[in-house]
């Protein structure tokens, strides 16, 4: 059982995850074997008694009366495979729309109107809470226009074909993509101290060919574009600091793991200048630091702020000479680092004063 990957995906799971998929095993529509159940509650047992899971106990508790023989590992197979399966249905309510459109897809498909007509409403709904910042937003603009042709087509209702808005819808959440993979791959090979990456000629050759200028037009796709032109153009002021404006205002409305990729692409970028003995750079990227700290982006899910953030702001503080606002800073985010760190960062960073 040691280093199986049943134990590696129950190791993953939070406290919330183990009690759902405790109640998942016990319905009889997910699984009908006990033994699956039993094996489960043996491995969590173990674990929350800091105990390695024994394969020979794991087999006397299911009544076998061999750990290597075949029913052992058919059980745990069994096991992890309805542990995926309850993975795979967390991610598919995790995002939104998804339950959505494959509910529309299955009543299309036996031509349930009254039905479909009351999930298109529930789809509606959903789109309302849909951040119209998320590029996948788009995408599924894109998939539900797609649905409710397909729908009127299977009714024999007379229409034309709606291309400009399928399209409109899947080319922006296209752009995006790519300004997004082009971003991500540039700063990647900047961290790496790779050549510079010079982004593929189609790629912006394409995106100035698709209708309605996406990149121009939309806030979610201009971001990424915007983020692309101040990686290029790297002595570009004026660059860095639209972004930074751009981002600001924009922030309250995008999703957080977009705020915070966006984030963290201008700050490394930033180190980079830094590292290449741009000195004005110090005072821009501490901008995007001030910044990622006032709207709690640069702070993990619990609200703790790495030792490195808050060590990097300070010797920016430092760099710049500005010693008062230096200290007020060590004062006002200590309390936000984790507790083990707190008292070692402080008294370091007292020393250099």
């Amino acid at each position: 059982m040691d280093n199986s990957a049943l134990l590696e995906a129950i190791r993953s799971l939070s406290a919330w995850e183990v009690r759902n998929f405790r109640r998942w095993l016990e319905s009889p529509a997910f699984n009908t074997r006990s033994a699956h159940t039993r094996l489960f509650d043996f491995i969590v047992s173990c674990l929350s008694q800091k105990q390695e899971p024994d394969a020979y106990a794991a087999a006397q508790a299911l009544g076998f009366a061999d750990a290597a023989e075949k029913k052992m590992r058919y059980e745990m197979a069994g096991l992890l495979e309805l542990l995926h399966e309850f993975l795979a249905w967390q991610e598919m309510n995790k995002d939104i729309c998804q339950r959505q459109l494959y509910l529309l897809r299955a009543l299309r498909r036996r031509g349930l109107e009254k039905n479909f007509g009351l999930a298109e409403r529930e789809m509606d709904r959903a789109l309302g809470k849909t951040n119209e910042m998320a590029l996948g937003r788009y995408l599924i603009d894109f998939q539900y226009q797609q649905e409710r042709y397909e729908w009127d087509a299977q009714q024999q209702r007379g229409q034309l074909f709606p291309f400009e808005a399928l399209s409109k819808s899947l080319n922006a959440w296209y752009a995006g993509q790519l300004m997004q993979m082009a971003c991500m791959s540039k700063a990647k090979g900047a961290i790496q101290r790779q050549q510079r990456f010079v982004t593929p000629d189609w790629t912006l050759s394409i995106l100035r060919q698709l209708p309605d200028r996406p990149h121009k037009t939309l806030p979610a796709v201009m971001l990424y574009h915007l983020g692309h032109e101040m990686l290029s153009h790297s002595e570009n002021v004026k660059l860095v600091s639209d972004f930074l404006e751009m981002l600001k205002k924009n922030t309250s409305i995008l999703p957080t793991h977009e705020a915070k990729g966006l984030l963290m692409l201008a700050i490394n970028h930033g180190i980079r200048r830094i590292n290449e003995g741009n000195r004005a750079a110090i005072r821009t990227t501490l901008d995007f630091y001030l910044f990622g700290l006032e709207s709690k982006l640069l702070h993990d899910e619990r609200g703790i702020l790495s030792k490195y953030t808050y060590n990097n702001v300070l010797m920016s503080f430092v760099a710049l000479e500005e010693w008062d606002e230096a200290l007020q800073f060590l004062e006002k985010y200590r309390p936000e680092l984790a507790a083990n760190e707190r008292e070692n960062v402080y008294q370091y960073n007292l020393s250099i004063f």
